[in-house]
């Protein structure tokens, strides 16, 4: 039977290791020293080796030969299968106490070809609670001729009594550099034609596993078994967009042309491409973007143009707004439509939220307040000023000009008797939501608008904090909910717009709703008093306590429309 290449090129000794130096050298060293540690823990991504060098410290320790492992002795020819000093465990499928009891009576059997006795447990984090206290005292104080490798991906699922008894070595995820230089190695034994751009697209699409990117170069030489393998070839077999495909995409969302957008994501899912990497792939385009305008390297046209009408700011923002819709698509059971969601979206957040060249912002076209009001003014004759006091007049001019540039400008903020109502109103919310708070209503809450995201946004632009806050309890029978965000900014903004929240809600949701933003760090305030009882809370009628909070900015923007008329523009 073929024997599949990443099992042909398995290394067989320390060196033939690419891209994890540090655990090669500290193994080297303690095996020339003869102090070998009883347990090992190697964690770390999969594909990256660990099973590979635990079977190598297998071979070395029993290796007859000098120059170890040989390659030649009896034990390091001796096949696996047939090796009964190399037991290989996986956790996954014997993670039972019966299994670790039967594992700790044969512990005792001395070796049968070698000089040790090596257990590999691989996935060990699959063990029960039972299986690992079995395994406690074997593995602290185990016989001199026996040898324990544990090995796997999740780290943090480990209890700490046996990560305490091990010596742990983190396997690293490969970068692009050594994976290459592998696969070079490996196309020119096989005498495989492919591209050289074609290996960096797989060393890059393997994500650091080494394991993946050699079955990715498999599955392409035995697709263009007798022609070159190319780009394009690499990311049809991964259902993945190439790059040229990508820039298009991103094209039809910086037009606007959603029924664009649409179709091209319809011909991909027709293609076969796998719609929760597209969105990787974009994901990833948009860090590109983000890097070439942060380190100022060399970028395509399309990414020259993205960062020409994207701020920073916001480029970042939408990154992670796409991000959540990734994580969601990974458990939804319609991954297109989420997909097709998240790009209109940040299609219709960047025509309504970023302004072209040729255009200024309504600040630019109002332009200063005090240079409106000369304008007013009727014209002045013009008196001729003798030359001795024209440099006095020039010179007072000049001070004046400086003393009204030097003036902050008003800033719309919340007076300290607001503050104090805006505290007021948050308690006031926060413990009607908590006296009848439900679980169940805050799930079915968040499923509900996650669903009518698109037309929340739609119906008004502000209507995307509701998408992007989380929320952290809600009440049926009181229908209210508290929603956090991250920064301060957004929790403002959320609640300087409390009426039209509620509004949408209304309107979307059929449901008379009721909110309050907080902070993240407020809400952990919230929900520590609420775990440890501090207070009791009633349910309190409201008297209108948001619509006083929303009429000083109503009344601002007001004033502003009228003196200034058709140039502002209304959100």
């Amino acid at each position: 039977m073929h024997q599949t290449l990443y099992r042909k090129y398995r290394p067989q000794s320390l060196d033939d290791v690419f891209g994890q130096e540090v655990i090669v050298t500290i193994l080297k060293n303690q095996l020339e020293t003869n102090k070998i540690a009883h347990a090992y823990l190697f964690t770390g991504p999969r594909g990256t080796g660990k099973t590979s060098v635990a079977k190598i410290l297998a071979k070395f320790i029993n290796c007859e030969k000098e120059q170890k492992p040989c390659g030649n002795c009896r034990f390091c020819q001796m096949k696996q299968e047939e090796n009964l000093d190399i037991i290989e465990i996986d956790a996954a499928s014997n993670n039972g106490v019966e299994e670790i009891r039967e594992l700790r009576r044969k512990v005792n059997l001395t070796p049968s070809n070698g000089q040790y006795k090596v257990y590999i447990v691989d996935e060990v984090h699959m063990l029960t609670t039972s299986a690992f206290n079995a395994l406690l005292k074997t593995l602290e104080e185990p016989p001199s001729y026996v040898l324990f490798v544990l090995a796997t991906t999740e780290p943090h699922k480990v209890p700490e009594t046996i990560l305490s008894r091990c010596q742990r070595m983190d396997f690293k995820r490969l970068n692009d550099k050594a994976i290459v230089n592998r696969l070079e190695g490996i196309v020119k034994n096989e005498k495989i034609k492919i591209a050289e751009d074609a290996l960096t697209e797989i060393a890059r699409l393997s994500q650091g596993g080494m394991r993946d990117a050699i079955g990715l170069l498999e599955q392409a030489s035995a697709y263009k078994s007798k022609s070159q393998i190319t780009t394009e070839d690499v990311h049809i077999i991964n259902s993945s967009l190439a790059k040229k495909d990508l820039e298009k995409l991103f094209v039809a969302i910086l037009d606007n042309d959603f029924a664009n957008i649409v179709a091209k994501t319809d011909t991909y899912y027709e293609k076969g491409k796998n719609v929760t990497k597209i969105l990787e792939e974009i994901i990833n385009f948009m860090r590109q973007c983000l890097m070439v305008q942060k380190t100022g390297q060399k970028g395509s046209e399309v990414i020259n143009r993205i960062n020409k009408t994207i701020p920073y700011d916001m480029l970042l923002e939408e990154t992670i707004a796409l991000n959540k819709f990734l994580l969601e698509m990974k458990y939804d059971s319609n991954p297109k439509t989420l997909l097709d969601i998240a790009l209109i979206n940040l299609a219709n957040n960047i025509e309504t939220d970023y302004i072209e060249d040729d255009k200024q912002p309504v600040i630019k076209l109002l332009g200063d307040e005090e240079e409106n009001e000369e304008s007013k003014e009727p014209k002045r004759e013009t008196v001729p000023i003798a030359p001795e006091e024209k440099e006095e007049v020039v010179t007072k001019e000049k001070d004046e000009k400086e003393e009204k540039t030097t003036e902050k400008p008003k800033e719309n903020k919340l007076t300290k008797k607001e503050r104090c109502e805006l505290e007021t109103l948050k308690r006031l919310r926060v413990d009607n939501t908590f006296a009848k708070v439900s679980k169940k209503f805050k799930n079915e809450l968040t499923k509900l608008i996650q669903e009518k995201k698109l037309a929340i946004v739609k119906e008004d632009g502000k209507g995307h904090l509701l998408i992007d806050g989380n929320i952290k309890a809600a009440s049926e029978e009181n229908q209210y909910f508290i929603i956090a965000f991250e920064s301060n900014a957004s929790c403002d903004v959320y609640n300087k717009h409390l009426l039209l929240m509620e509004k949408l809600l209304t309107k979307q949701l059929k449901m008379t709703l009721r909110s309050v933003a907080v902070t993240e760090e407020e809400w952990e305030q919230y929900r520590q008093e609420f775990k440890e009882k501090k207070r009791e809370y009633k349910f309190q009628a409201e008297n209108g306590e948001a619509a006083k909070l929303s009429k000083k900015q109503t009344k601002n923007k007001n004033d502003i429309e009228k003196k200034y008329g058709d140039l502002v523009q209304k959100y």
